[in-house]
């Protein structure tokens, strides 16, 4: 319950167009403490991973590199999906995470097939574990665009990776 109350009040704090992150620290340093005591805990990690993921958003809107908190959101996302079953929302925000990122790198000269190839990953599970949801082949053919895309701003072809995205937003 205080971290719920303290995400409320941090999204209050963010409609006011305050700077979260001080915010954000002290929600991560109480998650933390929670998950010192109980690293079995899954609400204090996806919480975690959320925290780690609004603070990424943040710092995109600002100009700011994300990675490092792109990687703590999958990381904790990760984690929970180690210890647990193939669950979809799970699977669609690390997948978002890692989408995320490969926008943040392509957008700032840096090769983000890496990056796309998690979310495909991501989408793939997400796939096997409930293949009539949309959102995962709509997410998959977004990484295989943003592919494509990057190719052809490397004078490579990107007919195979079109493909793919068509395929999967056909889905």
């Amino acid at each position: 319950l205080g971290t719920v109350n303290m995400m409320r009040a941090l999204q209050v704090e963010m409609r006011r167009g305050a700077d979260p992150r001080a915010s954000l620290d002290q929600v991560l340093g109480f998650l933390d403490r929670a998950l010192a005591i109980n690293p079995g805990l899954v609400p204090a990690q996806v919480n975690r991973a959320t925290c780690s993921a609004v603070r990424a958003e943040y710092e995109i809107a600002r100009g700011l590199d994300p990675r490092s908190s792109l990687d703590a959101a999958a990381a904790g996302l990760e984690k929970v999906l180690a210890v647990g079953p193939m669950v979809m929302p799970l699977l669609n925000n690390l997948g978002n995470v890692h989408y995320r990122r490969g926008l943040w790198e392509a957008g700032h000269g840096i090769d983000p097939r890496a990056s796309y190839a998690q979310v495909v990953k991501a989408c793939e599970q997400a796939i096997a574990a409930s293949p009539s949801l949309p959102q995962a082949y709509n997410l998959m053919g977004a990484a295989w665009a943003g592919v494509a895309k990057y190719q052809v701003s490397h004078g490579v072809d990107p007919g195979p990776d079109l493909a793919r995205a068509v395929a999967a937003y056909e889905q």
